[in-house]
C-alpha cells in the first residue's frame, strides 16, 4: 500500500523555465519533501493509496468518468465544494489527487482555497496554519516557495496557510486572479484540483467558480439534507457542473450519483 516516493523528482516548470528560450524545458520547481506514513493517511480516510481499498475503486471509477468530460471539454481547473459544511470535500480533493497522481502519472497540482475551515495540511500531519497561499495573498511571498510533495510521485501540493478573515475578498482580488492565470498557463498539461468551502457557508466557492472549468459537488450520507441540495446547485453554473458524489455511504450503497 506503499505510496510511490519521489525524493527530489522536479515535478512543474517553474518561472524559469518562461523567461527565457520557449524550448528550454530543462528548470523545473522543486516543491519541499515532508514525509507522510501510510497509517496517517489511511486514519485521514486517504484510501486512494491502498491498493485494494475497494473504496480507493470508487476514486477510480470517480477520477475515470471525470477524465472522460475533461478531454471532451479540456478543462485544466476541477473544483471540489460540498453542500454546506462537513460534507467532506475536502476528503474527496484530496483522495481524487492522489489517485490522479498515482494511477495515471499526470502531474497534479491541489491547491487548498478553503480558508474557513483548512485541512489538506492537517491530513498530512502538518499544522493547519503551515505556511501556504495565505502568505501569497497578504504577504507578498512566491507561491512556487510554498509547494509541498507528500512523497507522491507526480502530486504537488499548496497548503491553504491557515485561516484568513478576508478570503471572499481576497480570493475575488486582481492577485488571486493573476495566480489561477499563471497555473493554467504554467500547468496547461496537468491537472488543477481547487478544494474550496462549502456552498452556502461563504460567497468564496462561487468566486473560485468563475476560475473553474468543472465542478464536483459533494454529499454526505446522513448529513446532507436532501432540501438543501437544489438550492445549492443553483448557486454554480450548470454547465460547469460534473456531477454529484455520494460520500460516507455504507457498502453496498453504489458508488455516488452523477
Amino acid at each position: 500500500m506503499k505510496p510511490v516516493k519521489s525524493f527530489g523528482s522536479d515535478i512543474f516548470p517553474s518561472a524559469a523555465s518562461h523567461a527565457g528560450s520557449t524550448d528550454d524545458a530543462s528548470v523545473y520547481t522543486r516543491p519541499r519533501m515532508i514525509d507522510v506514513s501510510d497509517t496517517l493517511l489511511l486514519e485521514n480516510r486517504i484510501v486512494a493509496i491502498a491498493e485494494h481499498d475497494p473504496v480507493n475503486e470508487r476514486f477510480r471509477l470517480l477520477r475515470t468518468r471525470i477524465f472522460g468530460q475533461k478531454r471532451q471539454k479540456e478543462m485544466t481547473t476541477i473544483q471540489v465544494t460540498g453542500f454546506g459544511s462537513g460534507a467532506g470535500a475536502s476528503v474527496v480533493a484530496l483522495n481524487l489527487a492522489v489517485s490522479i497522481a498515482r494511477d495515471t502519472g499526470q502531474a497534479t497540482l491541489l491547491a487548498d482555497l478553503n480558508f474557513q475551515c483548512p485541512s489538506i495540511a492537517r491530513m498530512l500531519g502538518l499544522s493547519a496554519d503551515y505556511p501556504g497561499l495565505r502568505s501569497c495573498l497578504l504577504e507578498n511571498h512566491s507561491w512556487e516557495e510554498l509547494l509541498i510533495c507528500p512523497g507522491i510521485e507526480k502530486l504537488t501540493i499548496l497548503p491553504a496557510g491557515g485561516m484568513l478573515r478576508n478570503s471572499t475578498e481576497m480570493l475575488g482580488s486582481p492577485v488571486m486572479e493573476r495566480l489561477v492565470l499563471e497555473w493554467r498557463r504554467r500547468y496547461s498539461g496537468c491537472c488543477i484540483i481547487l478544494d474550496t468551502p462549502g456552498l452556502g457557508v461563504c460567497p468564496d466557492p462561487m468566486i473560485i467558480s468563475e476560475y473553474s472549468d468543472g465542478i464536483i459537488l459533494v454529499a454526505r450520507a446522513g448529513h446532507t439534507r436532501a432540501e438543501s441540495i437544489r438550492p445549492a446547485m443553483n448557486l454554480i453554473p450548470a454547465e460547469k457542473l460534473l456531477g454529484v458524489v455520494l460520500n460516507d455511504a455504507a457498502p453496498g450503497d453504489g458508488n455516488g450519483y452523477w
